[in-house]
């Protein structure tokens, strides 16, 4: 449990570090975003789908919170924790892009790897880790949003006194 809050710590102060450099038009930081974009999304592919040994049989979890315990809880917080970035990384990769666009991809490459997994037999595609990935990625570009804008205004305040 402990590693999960370092890794969300790592991840807060990344967001606040890409949110202040998008804010800022700091240069580098839309090349930067999109190489953490393509990093990110290689490493996620990797650890959810190419990293693991096969099923021998199809498995399918489509009911939510089945089977609910603590195990899983921590598995559906790491999974949150993952896909974090994916609500970040496209808002300062792409900055014409809203919070929605970035759930929407966000989505759509959760759904991707539920369902590689399920046609290579790599995983299960589990509703649960669905709900999570989605979760991570809407908190994340909340928070993105919110100090995006925090950041902004307090740019063009500074401005103004200048």
């Amino acid at each position: 449990m402990t590693h999960c809050l370092i890794i969300l710590l790592i991840l807060l102060v990344f967001t606040f570090c890409l949110a202040f450099m998008t804010a800022h038009k700091a240069d580098g930081s839309r090349d930067l975003s999109c190489i953490a974009l393509f990093s990110y999304i290689v490493t996620v592919l990797y650890v959810t789908v190419f990293d693991r040994g096969g099923v021998t049989d199809i498995r399918l979890q489509l009911i939510p919170f089945y089977q609910f315990d603590a195990l899983v809880l921590i598995g559906m917080m790491e999974n949150a924790l993952l896909f974090m970035p994916a609500g970040t990384l496209p808002l300062s990769a792409f900055p014409r892009w809203r919070p929605a666009h970035a759930v929407f991809a966000g989505v759509v490459f959760s759904l991707t790897i539920e369902s590689v997994q399920l046609i290579t037999h790599r995983g299960i595609f589990d509703v649960n880790d669905l709900i999570a990935n989605i979760l991570g990625a809407v908190l994340s570009a909340l928070i993105y949003t919110g100090l995006y804008t925090v950041f902004q205004k307090h740019q063009t305040t500074n401005r103004k006194k200048h």
